[in-house]
């Protein structure tokens, strides 16, 4: 009787219990089953991460192999128009060099250094050349020498009184202005290329000796040392023996003032 009552309290109450241990498992193996997925999808995606990154390695790799082999290319290329540049010179100078020796006109290669040069040319000339002129105090002589013998000349009437009035202003040494003048006088006497290159390099010597001077005055008004940096700019630039007559008029006179 006992076991009867038991069997029906248990039967009675079973169903219940049951329903829930089983949908309890259910729950855990769906959870376990969510899980699984999240982690496998998690995997998926990490491994399709990783192989775009290869993937971009690759690419990237591949990238800069072909901007290598472009760069190495264009190196070669270049390389290779730099010889055949060289080889162009080598042989223009070959011919060069056998057309110099079988030319007997071009008897100046012939002489190896420019002392031999220099002679040959002075000697070549009877008169006297600026090239001789081989010191600072020759070339001083020379200018001066120059200077004189234009002033010997008819020239008192023809000086610019105004001109002269502003170099005695800026106080300019009168000498500088000779040197100056006789440089110019030089270069209207030259009668070859040398003789006209050296005279240009004196009265350059001597424009910069004067401007430097003009400018260190203390003293003068600005518009004034101006107006004697162009007086000296224009007697450097004189082409005529008439117009350096003027200027040196000019120069023999502000010395007065």
């Amino acid at each position: 009787m006992f076991t009867i009552i038991t069997v029906s309290f248990l039967f009675s109450c079973g169903p219940s219990k049951l329903e829930q241990t089983v949908a309890e498992g259910k729950r855990k193996l769906e959870e376990r089953q969510e899980q699984d997925r999240i982690k496998a999808q998690a995997d998926r995606d990490a491994a399709e991460r990783r192989y775009q990154q290869a993937l971009a390695e690759i690419n990237r790799q591949k990238e800069l192999e072909a901007e290598l082999s472009q760069q190495q290319a264009e190196y070669d290329y270049k390389l290779a128009v730099l010889d055949a540049e060289n080889r162009k010179l080598e042989i223009e100078n070959e011919i060069r060099k056998v057309e110099i020796t079988s030319d007997t006109e071009l008897r100046k290669t012939e002489i190896t250094s420019d002392a031999e040069l220099r002679k040959s040319e002075i000697d070549s000339h009877k008169d006297i050349r600026i090239t001789e002129l081989t010191t600072h105090s020759e070339i001083k002589k020379a200018q001066i020498q120059a200077y004189k013998r234009i002033t010997t000349k008819r020239i008192e009437l023809q000086a610019n009184l105004e001109e002269a009035r502003l170099l005695a202003t800026v106080e300019v040494e009168q000498m500088h202005m000779q040197a100056l003048i006789g440089a110019v006088q030089m270069r209207l006497d030259s009668q070859t290329k040398s003789e006209e290159i050296e005279a240009n390099k004196q009265i350059e010597i001597a424009k910069t000796i004067a401007s430097a001077q003009i400018a260190q005055t203390e003293g003068v008004a600005r518009i004034e040392a101006e107006a004697a940096m162009v007086i000296v700019d224009r007697i450097s630039q004189v082409k005529s023996q008439q117009e350096l007559l003027r200027y040196a008029a000019t120069v023999a006179r502000f010395s007065q003032y």
